[in-house]
């Protein structure tokens, strides 16, 4: 966390921690889980544990985003998103899937619907957050660790004059998005 151990270098083995530390086995097992749930660290089966996650200031830092497309095509969308569309169930439309990644650590999940391929400046958005327990699916393409949730975010994106540019659903790593809201007092 503190940035002192490079992204993706090997932590020291558990003797090693022992003997420099000069602490118990469960205590360093423990330390271990710790970091693994929290997206600090991976195990690699035989090879070690490696540190994975960047600091949340470096997440936040868009410099250091990379944006991969992964899928795109026609498709129909989940029911919620054909309802903002204003399509039928079933109706293809034009569908792209991004990952986000900061130092090769997948950090968000964009999938995007359109009634065509064009994409258009969106002005504003409406974001509707949830979190949830992630799908199987989600935790493959966002390399999560067991039991970490997943906020969700149902964006409804519009142009200048208040037509419909897309939706996109946006999901990330509950141990690795934060958000920061203004608002005003209610008097």
């Amino acid at each position: 966390m503190s940035g002192e151990i490079p992204l993706g270098s090997k932590l020291p083995t558990t003797a090693e921690f022992i003997e420099r530390y000069r602490i118990s086995n469960v205590t360093v097992q423990r330390a271990l889980v710790i970091l693994k749930s929290e997206g600090l660290a991976i195990g690699r089966t035989g090879a070690g544990v490696y540190v994975t996650s960047p600091t949340l200031d470096h997440i936040n830092d868009p410099r250091h985003h990379v944006s991969t497309l992964t899928e795109m095509g026609s498709a129909p969308p989940p029911l919620r998103v054909a309802e903002v569309l204003g399509i039928d169930s079933g109706v293809a439309v034009w569908r792209e899937e991004r990952i986000t990644s900061v130092d090769n650590w997948p950090l968000r999940l964009i999938t995007s619907y359109r009634r065509g391929k064009a994409a258009a400046a969106g002005a504003e958005s409406t974001d509707r957050v949830m979190v949830r327990m992630p799908t199987t699916a989600e935790l493959i393409a966002l390399n999560l660790p067991d039991e970490v949730p997943v906020m969700c975010t149902f964006r409804v994106v519009h142009d200048e004059s208040g037509g419909l540019v897309e939706v996109q659903l946006v999901v990330e790593p509950g141990h690795l998005c934060q958000r920061l809201y203004a608002a005003p007092n209610p008097r």
